[in-house]
């Protein structure tokens, strides 16, 4: 009974502090820049995501993603990949801009795991599995009470079989419940 009461006691102050947290749901579109330095590999993608403030100053975003990519990788002409991931965003609260303009800085980092499918000169398609690392750092604006608008610039190291590093402006678009 005693450990019963001790686990209780220690599980409502957490379970209050989460019903405290902000979640939002939002969409994102970005492109990426990088692959040879030629700078011919591109990317485009748009994703959906879920937000949850753990604390003031920890994030999580779970997201799913879906990308179409340009590419001069080998002889590989289009690349399409669907992704799921998770990014950890912690806040730059101290900063004094954050309390008079409604900005907010932030780093980021993340991992994913999706499937690609590439079709190749010879319109043969190979299919797999890839997985991708992000670091980088973002800004939230408040546009109004229930509206968040994020910029990020990170980079996306996407593992084999293409072993390449993009760098990647997105643009995010958040509704807050």
């Amino acid at each position: 009974m005693k450990r019963f009461l001790v686990g209780f006691l220690l599980i409502i102050p957490l379970y209050g502090f989460a019903q405290k947290g902000i979640q939002g749901v939002g969409a994102n579109i970005g492109r990426s820049f990088g692959g040879r330095a030629s700078g011919s590999d591109y990317v485009e993608y748009i994703s959906l995501m879920y937000q949850y403030n753990l604390t003031d100053k920890l994030r999580i975003e779970p997201y799913f993603r879906h990308t179409n990519m340009g590419s001069t990788i080998g002889s590989l002409e289009y690349i399409r990949i669907n992704d799921a991931g998770g990014d950890l965003h912690f806040f730059i609260n101290d900063l004094p801009l954050g309390e008079t303009i409604h900005l907010t800085p932030y780093v980021v980092g993340g991992v994913a795991y999706g499937f690609y499918s590439a079709t190749d000169d010879n319109k043969h398609r190979k299919y797999g599995d890839l997985f991708s690392v992000k670091i980088g750092a973002g800004i939230n604006y408040r546009i109004t009470y229930r509206f968040l608008l994020q910029a990020e610039l990170h980079l996306d190291y996407y593992g084999k079989p293409y072993s390449r590093l993009f760098l990647e402006p997105e643009l995010n678009l958040v509704h807050i419940f």
